[in-house]
């Protein structure tokens, strides 16, 4: 869940110089893995199918991360450094959305069709941290190109 924090308060918290990967093999992206450390959050650009934020799990010969396809495509690698703070305003989220599934209602009748959430009054995730995630938002997103 911590993507889409990040992108709600627009802010990825990039850190150090990318670092450019080969590929991935079983789940272990081919790199220079001098300024990465296990735990940390990375964010794969530049790839069709693996771009996003992902979680080092193991550093060795290559960054070990939770399930990747295997590819040979080359791609940036971006160091993050997401203060705790965040993280665990993620997890709050997690949290939140278990108890409190979205739920979106369709009906239609001839051709008129109409969509909506039936939450039963609860506010969405957004809404409801909306206090929280004000503190980390961040005006101007700099993304990689």
């Amino acid at each position: 869940m911590i993507e889409p924090v990040l992108r709600e308060i627009n802010n990825y918290y990039f850190t150090g110089n990318p670092v450019e990967a080969s590929g991935v093999q079983q789940n272990v992206i081919q790199c220079d893995t001098a300024d990465f450390e296990v735990g940390q959050y990375v964010y794969l650009h530049n790839h069709p199918t693996l771009s996003g934020v992902h979680k080092i799990t193991a550093v060795g010969d290559g960054l070990t991360v939770e399930t990747l396809a295997d590819t040979s495509k080359a791609f940036m690698v971006y160091p993050l450094a997401i203060p705790q703070g965040v993280i665990d305003l993620a997890d709050a989220i997690d949290l939140f959305n278990e108890k409190n599934p979205s739920r979106l209602t369709s009906e239609g009748l001839g051709d008129y069709s109409a969509s909506y959430s039936s939450n039963d009054g609860v506010a969405s995730w957004e809404s409801a941290f909306s206090k929280q995630l004000a503190s980390y938002r961040n005006v101007y997103l700099e993304m990689p190109r």
